[in-house]
């Protein structure tokens, strides 16, 4: 047989897009008919996060998953083509109500986008176990989601092939033959390739007869290096790592801190993965090891999950629920389960794991119990609660305050608020106002109704980065060296440069060739201190004058060396400082702070 022989003729490649389409005709109609209206808006240069069309778009793509898991189903039942095409038009229903609930800018509220992302993540677990969800063939379900995962590779890989050869040659027409074309061509090949070509490739290796693949024992090689050389063991070190990071809250009762819960909760989900990948290998007597491990695995992951717990209970009782909040709180809920059932239940069988996923993506994205009706309300709670405290609320309206708020306070106010707007939209908080006030707000965007929310109650918003101290009395200042300046560093031996020191990394220790030093920033004082590891005392260098008189010298921050360089006192090394940025805030007859500075540490060992 000649190597063309191997490839498959254009006969077999048509009957097999035939055969696809007439398995999953649907799923094929949403990619086409999504694809098309994308092109539309392309070559119409329409708004498209405004378009109605663009929301249609967005439901097609969602039917496309749904339409696939619908037909799956409906085989795995022996359903009659009837009762098939009943099921699917039952589909179309679910997504037209879905449609009217997406608003004209889906986006703008960041509550629809997680919704549609759930969604998403729903039908894709729910494909990966439905053919399964009342057999227990372990092998014919670990070797199904295997070709899913490989056919989705191949289409990827097939599909960017084609659209970057496709792409090159347009580009070779354009300057080769001075032919015009217009740069949108470049996006609608990509809609075709993406939304047409890719969908038919992975329907078209789609497993049929789930009950055979029980039968298939094939497993990539590459796979069980992968996973059984590089994966498992970073398991195992991380698994150690965390491990000792417990006994340490333990040994100094310090609580965890908050993206603790994340890492956890992240190691959980690889570690299951690569056991997941590895199930085949668990049968052979040659990889018992694998099996022991999976076992005690679990248990292992108990001590892990109380950290985990104790980290979110932290971060919740201190700053209420949030979606992510509620997703990671979700995924231990999720997590736990998964555990409780390979440690006691006889069967272990692994498409639990995309049951539970499934069950928590679609429980958690609508309904009172879901992320965004409890993030809610424990959000409008906390800003009740605040507004309560602070004396800012009358007959249930926000007033203006009577006295100066503090930092924190307006920072909460702020953040509160901007949180509700951006996820739930201004009519979450609307009725805390007048119904003039709250009609005028309708017309401005975001960023300019948070601004005139905290205005109304007598305070500037306060944005997450900010500092305290930055307010109507003080002055924010920053300097920089100029541009393309050069630094003239004829009388020192070397230059340094450091990181960062900010209010809250404020100490930084320097490793040079015969000797180490601290440099430490007193932020509230400008104040920089040097310390050698063989001195008995520190040198210092005071900014407040330096910084006042900048800031009256020059507005537009740029300063050239001679105004950015500072000499440490002492000899043996003499030591400078050359600021390349800092920026702070301070007070009419106040004392400057600095929030942040960087700079070079310029040493000369002189004799």
């Amino acid at each position: 047989m000649s190597l063309f022989e191997k490839f498959p003729s254009y006969d077999l490649i048509i009957n097999n897009c035939r055969e696809t389409i007439a398995r999953f005709p649907f799923a094929v109609l949403c990619s086409f008919v999504g694809s098309a209206i994308a092109l539309y808006l392309v070559e119409h240069d329409t708004k498209a996060e405004e378009h109605f069309l663009s929301r249609v778009t967005i439901v097609l793509a969602l039917g496309f998953i749904m339409f696939i898991a619908l037909k799956l189903f409906s085989e795995v039942q022996k359903l009659s083509k009837t009762s098939s095409l009943l099921i699917q038009l039952g589909g179309i229903l679910l997504l037209v109500l879905y449609y009217f609930t997406i608003p004209t800018k889906m986006f703008e509220v960041e509550m629809h986008g997680y919704r549609y992302l759930l969604l998403m993540i729903g039908m894709h677990f729910l494909i990966a176990f439905i053919p399964y969800y009342k057999s227990n063939l372990q092998n014919g379900f670990w070797q199904y989601n295997k070709t899913l995962f490989l056919r989705f590779l191949t289409a990827s890989l097939f599909t960017a092939v084609l659209y970057i050869g496709l792409s090159l040659a347009i580009l070779s027409f354009d300057h080769l033959f001075g032919v015009d074309i217009d740069e949108e061509i470049y996006l609608q090949l990509w809609i075709i390739v993406v939304g047409i070509i890719h969908p038919l490739l992975f329907l078209s290796g789609m497993p049929k007869n789930f009950e055979d693949l029980e039968n298939n024992q094939d497993f990539p090689r590459g796979l069980r290096v992968f996973t059984q050389y590089i994966l498992l063991p970073l398991v195992v070190l991380y698994f150690v790592i965390l491990i000792i990071y417990e006994g340490k809250i333990l040994f100094t009762w310090n609580w965890p801190k908050g993206w603790v819960g994340h890492l956890v909760l992240w190691y959980s989900v690889v570690s299951i993965l690569s056991l997941l990948l590895l199930y085949p290998l668990q049968r052979r007597t040659d990889q018992k090891w694998i099996k022991i491990f999976s076992t005690w695995f679990f248990r292992a992951l108990i001590p892990l999950l109380i950290m985990l717990f104790i980290s979110i209970y932290k971060r919740i009782s201190e700053y209420g629920v949030t979606e992510n909040r509620y997703f990671v709180f979700a995924m231990a809920i999720g997590l736990s389960i998964v555990v409780i059932y390979f440690i006691f239940s006889k069967s272990k069988h692994m498409k639990i794991i995309p049951i539970v996923l499934c069950l928590l993506a679609f429980g958690s994205s609508f309904g009172p119990w879901g992320a965004f009706s409890i993030s809610e309300r424990s959000q409008k709670a906390r800003l009740n609660t605040i507004l309560n405290n602070l004396e800012l609320l009358d007959d249930n309206k926000i007033i203006k305050a009577s006295t100066k708020l503090t930092f924190d306070d307006r920072k909460d106010i702020s953040s509160i608020i901007s949180y509700l707007i951006d996820h739930y939209g201004l009519n979450t908080i609307e009725h805390y106002f007048v119904e003039e006030f709250a009609d005028s707000l309708d017309t401005l965007p975001n960023y300019n109704v948070k601004q005139e929310i905290t205005q109304m109650i007598g305070f500037d918003f306060i944005y997450r980065w900010d500092y305290p101290g930055l307010n109507d009395e003080n002055m924010y200042y920053t300097f920089r060296l100029q541009d393309q300046s050069i630094i003239d560093i004829a009388k020192y031996d070397q230059l340094i440069e450091l990181e960062d020191l900010t209010t809250y990394n404020n100490e930084s220790t320097i490793l040079l060739q015969h000797d180490t030093c601290t440099i430490s920033l007193i932020a509230d004082s400008s104040i920089l201190i040097l310390r050698f590891r063989d001195e008995t005392e520190s040198r210092s260098i005071n900014l407040q004058d330096n910084i006042i008189e900048m800031s009256d010298r020059n507005y537009d921050c740029n300063f050239s060396q001679k105004y950015l360089i500072y000499d440490f006192p002492g000899e043996n090394p003499n030591a400078s400082i050359l600021i390349k940025s800092m920026n702070g805030y301070y007070a009419v007859d106040s004392i400057p702070s600095i929030i942040s500075i960087s700079y070079h540490l310029l040493i000369n060992n002189s004799e």
